[in-house]
Parts: structure tokens; sequence; C-alpha cells
């Protein structure tokens, strides 16, 4: 990367611009004063992550700190190359209370996130992505028909984020607080992933650079699954997930007619 430096000349008062290379900043893993998050050695590759002493989650007074740095550093990925077969149409194009669902996940990654990339199966899909998340920047699969680890490999490859914000296309309830517990959990770790009965890949942050390192190996990558075996991962468990979201409402997918009832449903709830 390139920055510009202007200097000024004593005669005239013009500058001109000229340029150097920027110095790579090696960023640490951000704390908060009062929050303690204690690994523990894990059974599948990776550490279990528990919260101890912290501040409530969706507080300022846990996160607007950290949030001044979150914003360079970060870019979210929605992953919206699937083919919808049993929904029918596009989900992330369908329309959730006045909000398309592609439109709602944005919206919860857009405060952790200075770039928004979704990526998508075709051309066609990325027009339309674009009128409804005109911020985003869109990445077309170049490989059909390979699932979810094409459309993360062709994120992470544009991206410019250290770290990259992994979320589903079809997620209506996705909450911001979810991926602020992932973006801590992290730590020196290559990857934060939800873990209930097993782990979620497609609702996870990984660090750009580990994912290249493994898709760029001599080993084939064939699902998001696959890529976290390959990597240092810390799992965050059930009980600390539902501490930020009660009902897991962030990990309701709207595969069929009868899910977005009941997103509609437990939106309706919420607000009642």
């Amino acid at each position: 990367m390139l920055r510009t430096i202007f200097r000024w000349s004593m005669r005239g008062r013009t500058r001109s611009p000229t340029y150097e290379p920027r110095p790579r900043t090696k960023f640490r893993s951000l704390s908060v004063i009062g929050a303690v998050a204690h690994p523990t050695v894990g059974t599948s590759g990776g550490s279990d992550w528990s919260l101890s002493a912290l501040p409530s989650v969706g507080s300022d007074r846990a996160f607007s700190r950290p949030l001044a740095f979150l914003r360079i550093m970060e870019t979210a990925l929605v992953l919206a190359g699937g083919s919808s077969r049993r929904f029918g149409r596009p989900k992330a194009l369908e329309d959730v209370a006045g909000k398309t669902i592609a439109r709602r996940v944005v919206d919860a990654l857009a405060p952790l996130a200075t770039e928004i990339i979704v990526s998508v199966a075709d051309p066609a899909m990325a027009d339309a992505i674009q009128e409804e998340v005109p911020e985003a920047r869109t990445v077309v699969d170049l490989r059909k028909s390979t699932g979810p680890i094409e459309g993360i490999a062709r994120g992470v490859e544009v991206a410019h984020g250290e770290r990259i914000l992994v979320a589903p296309c079809d997620a209506p309830l996705l909450r911001t607080d979810l991926y602020r517990m992932l973006l801590r959990a992290i730590g020196d770790h290559e990857a934060a992933v939800p873990r209930l009965d097993v782990f979620d890949p497609v609702r996870a942050v990984y660090r750009r650079g580990a994912v290249l390192r493994v898709l760029h190996g001599p080993r084939a990558i064939a699902s998001p699954s696959a890529l976290v075996d390959q990597l240092d991962a810390a799992f965050v468990g059930e009980a600390d997930l539902r501490s930020i979201d009660p009902d897991l409402d962030s990990f309701l997918d709207v595969n069929t007619d009868a899910d977005l009832e009941e997103a509609l449903r437990r939106m309706r709830s919420s607000q009642s």
C-alpha cells in the first residue's frame, strides 16, 4: 500500500505528491478493561472460549473503545451464492417485514466493518444485490456448484480487512452482538466459530492470512467445515451465545416458507 506525502514548496506555495510504501502495522487482539477471556483446550483441534467478568456485551462501556479500531480492521462477507432449491426463490432478496434478508444481514454487520462484500453465483444476482445493498461490493463465484467455500474463497481474495466476518444471506435475525463476541474470542487464534450441537463455520470470524494459507495449500478444501479443521480456531459455546442471544435467533436460517413464518413470529414476539 502507498501513502501520499504532500511537500510544500516555499515559492508559490504549491504542493506535489510523492509516494512511499506505507509500513504494515501488526495489530494485536483488542482488550477491554475489566474483561477477561479464558481459552480452555478443546478436543477438536481448537480451543473453547468462555466469558469471565465481562461487562454487558451490548453496552457502550464494553465495546465503545474497541469499535474505533474495528472499523479499520474488518471486512464483512455475506454468502449469497446458494441455489435456494428448497425455498424456490433467492433467499437474500426475500422481504421480511419491509427489508430484504440481505439488507438485514448487512445492517447487522455494518457497525463492525468498513468494507462489505457479498458473494453471489452469477452476474444477474450481483446486479440485484447492488440494488438492495448499494454500499456493498459483489464478487461472483468462479467455480459453480461448489457451495459456500467458493464464496468464502472469492470474498477473502479481494477483501482488505485483516479479519473477515462471514455470515449467511438467509439469517434475518442475525445480531451484531454475535460478531462482537466472536471478535473478542478470536484473540490470537486464526478463527472464532460458534458451536452448538456442531460448529457453525458460516457465522464466524476468520483471519484473512490464515484462510489464504489454507486455501492455497496442498490440501483441497471442499467446505467451510474443512477450512475450520485446518485452522487454530476458538469455539464459542452455547452458554456464552445465549448470554447475548437467548433464543439463538441469529442461527435461524430461512430455508423454507415455514422458516420464514417462524422468523416473522419471532420478530412480532420481540416487539410485543
